[in-house]
This record gives structure tokens, sequence and C-alpha cells, in this order.
């Protein structure tokens, strides 16, 4: 019954430590939530937080100073297209590493859709905020979005282009502002540790997986215990080249010795064979000695 658990549990943790090693790792992105699970008609409200998989990005087509945040800074919109073949507006902040990235990327993106030089941009992730539609001093948002998009359209050859009415803040942690990257990386860290983490746990199991398998074979190579009987009929066992050596050995002993039974019985047989012939040669000498004795006894007279 012991061998039987031991088999069980066995499996049981290869399962376990093949899980562990070669499962799919926990991944920060995911803890974000895609911009794809929210559509037109569910658009998430303001500070919402959300990640962005972008495949294409356009020229700057709105810039305006903002006055009220705790630094003075330019925002500058950009309308992009994310992976679900949706148009959105998103936001940076002038001169940041984000706008550079941003800006960067639509440079890259103009080069091979309108010029047709380069290689396709990689999709680009971003983290943001939902954020509300820009007041402007002068003009009208909407306006001002749609000569963005009159621009954009035969830059990318489209006929029709509709924008979701949804402005993504994808520059929210500049200048100070939140502590929320320092968080999101001392949380990367913790999730890479902890991937590192289960695949070691993953190699531990699986190996104790493989002693409790070894200690099953070797538990039925050493017998197999039959119940209520209380016999063990042994197959074979760590002694067991040592029991054939040793059989082997006594098998020759009793060769040898039976050899050596025969040769001395023949020496045996020979010997009396030979005092035999010696014998009869002897009687027969005996036997001739009385025949010319007697012979010489008489004599015949002569008339």
């Amino acid at each position: 019954m012991k061998t039987i658990l031991n088999l069980i549990m066995a499996v049981f943790l290869m399962e376990v430590g093949f899980f562990l090693l070669f499962g799919s790792g926990l991944n920060m992105e995911d803890m974000s939530k895609n911009l794809n699970n929210y559509q037109n008609s569910n658009i998430p409200t303001y500070g919402t937080e959300v990640g962005l998989y972008i495949i294409d990005v356009g020229d700057v087509f709105l810039e305006k100073e903002n006055l009220a945040g705790i630094m003075y800074d330019t925002e500058c919109y950009y309308l992009a297209q994310i992976n679900d073949g949706r148009f959105i507006v998103i936001k940076t902040s002038k001169g940041s590493k984000v706008d550079a990235k941003v800006s960067e990327y639509a440079r890259s993106c103009k080069d091979y859709y309108f010029f047709n030089k380069g290689a396709k941009p990689e999709i680009l992730y971003l983290d943001g905020k939902i954020d509300k539609i820009p007041d402007l001093d002068e003009g009208d948002y909407k306006t001002t979005l749609g000569s963005g998009v009159n621009k954009f359209m035969p830059e990318r050859r489209y006929v029709r282009m509709d924008v979701s009415d949804i402005v993504i803040n994808v520059d929210y942690n500049v200048s100070g502002k939140s502590m929320d990257s320092v968080l999101e990386q001392s949380i990367k860290v913790i999730i890479s540790a902890a991937n590192s983490l289960k695949k070691f746990l993953g190699i531990v199991v699986i190996f104790i997986g493989i002693v409790l398998i070894i200690t099953f074979i070797r538990d039925i190579l050493n017998g197999v215990t039959y119940v209520g009987s209380g016999k063990k009929v042994l197959v074979a066992g760590d002694d067991v080249f040592k029991n054939i050596t040793v059989m082997k050995s006594s098998l020759q002993d009793n060769k040898d010795e039976t050899d050596a039974d025969i040769t001395y019985d023949n020496s045996k047989v020979k010997e009396t064979v030979i005092d035999k012939n010696l014998q009869n040669s002897e009687k027969e000498k005996k036997t001739d000695q009385k025949k010319n004795t007697s012979g010489k006894g008489f004599k015949l007279k002569s008339e």
C-alpha cells in the first residue's frame, strides 16, 4: 500500500513541478486593464487606468499650455490607433521621455506608411489614465480634432476614420506628479523574483517526484508482498548479481569435484585392470613352469 501511495504522490508532484516550471509566469501588464476590454459604448470613467497596445501614431494635432499643473508644461495631443483597429487620442507632456518615445514612434510610422521607408514599427505598449477632453481658450476641440483627422487620413490613405470619444494621458507620471511609476517598478521587481522562485520550486518538486518514482521502482524490484498470505516473492534485489556470481562459483566447484571423482574412479579402474592382467600373466607363467617340470621327470624307454 505504501508503494502505491508513493507512486501517486510522485505523479502528483511531477505534474505540479512541470506546471510551476513551464507554466505561464506572473505578468505585470496583465494587472493593467487592456483598453480593448472597453468599447465605445462603455468608455471608462475619468481616472481609470488602462493599458494601450498602439500600432500607429500620427503627428501632433494640438498643443495646449497647462497653467494649472504643479509645474508649467505643454500638453501634446496625438491621434493613435490601437491593436483592435480603433482610433483614440493620447496626451503627453512636451519634452518628456514619454513624449519623445511617442514622437519617435510617430516618425517611424509616417516613414513606413507614407514614405514606404524602413521596417514596420512594432507594437508600442503604454500605460495611461482616462483623461478629460481639453477646454480650449480659442476654438473648439472637435473642430481641432477634425482638422487633425483630415490631415492624418491621406497620410495613411484612409477614406474614412472614426475617432473614439476618449482621451488617454500616457504621461501622467512626469515632473514628480505621481509615485505610481516608482510603485510600478517595485511591483515588477517583486513579480520577477516571484517568477524565479516559482521556477526554482518547480525544479525542486520535480526532483522530489523523480526520487519517489525511483523509490517505487526499487520497491517493485525488491519484492511484492501479497496481502493476506504474507509471502514475499523476490524479483530482484541489490545483491542479485552477487548472488548469481556465488551460484556460478558453487556450480563450478561442484563440477570440479565431480570431474575429480570421475578421474579418481577411472584411475582405480585402470589400476584394477592392470592388477588383473599381472595376476593372469603370473598364473600363465606358473602353468608353463609346471608343464616344463612334469615333462622332464618322465622318459620313454626304447625297445
